[in-house]
């Protein structure tokens, strides 16, 4: 964390204050969530998207369907699988896990996607990762358990490879695991 001066070459400590709001209190907010997954689990909604995903994760390794019938009563709620059935595959190793366990491997995966995906994007500074971790956005997926940060590593991926081929298998599986994404190709 440490840096050299362009004036004098002397080494710059961080401020304490970009230390509090950068790493602290991101680490707060995400032991938060860490917290409540522990304490309350999914009884209370924490990690709710992510227990769907581990489910049909579950029922396509076993041979069963990760949709539900098509009946306007069973697709009314948000708690049904509809993302195309190849992405369950990547969620059915999280059932070797408890549920608790498995959801906060989750959310460091998620953390560490958030992370990746602002120095895929050719940020530097390290306060930005912070505040990154904690945007609205960011942290209401970190709570819910979806899969926004592995998009946005995708779409982070995708622009910084945009000169390359492997751009458009990025933003490919961006847009096919999440149709709002496809104005991005």
């Amino acid at each position: 964390m440490t840096r050299l001066s362009e004036q004098d070459g002397t080494v710059r400590r961080p401020r304490p204050l970009d230390l509090g709001l950068y790493v602290e209190v991101p680490a707060l907010a995400i032991g938060f969530v860490a917290w409540q997954v522990i304490s309350k689990g999914w009884a209370a909604g924490w990690g709710g998207d992510f227990k769907i995903f581990r489910a049909a994760g579950h029922a396509l390794v076993h041979g069963h369907s990760p949709f539900v019938e098509p009946t306007v009563r069973l697709l009314t709620g948000d708690d049904r699988f509809v993302y195309p059935a190849p992405f369950a595959l990547l969620f059915a190793p999280f059932n070797l896990f408890g549920p608790t366990v498995s959801t906060l491997i989750y959310l460091v995966l998620s953390v560490c996607a958030v992370v990746l995906a602002v120095r895929l994007l050719g940020v530097t500074d390290w306060r930005c990762c912070g505040a990154a971790l904690l945007g609205a956005g960011t942290y209401g997926s970190f709570c819910v358990g979806s899969i926004g940060p592995f998009l946005l590593l995708a779409v982070a991926a995708g622009w910084r490879y945009r000169d390359r081929a492997s751009a458009g298998i990025w933003l490919a599986l961006a847009a096919a695991a999440k149709l709002l994404l496809w104005p991005v190709l």
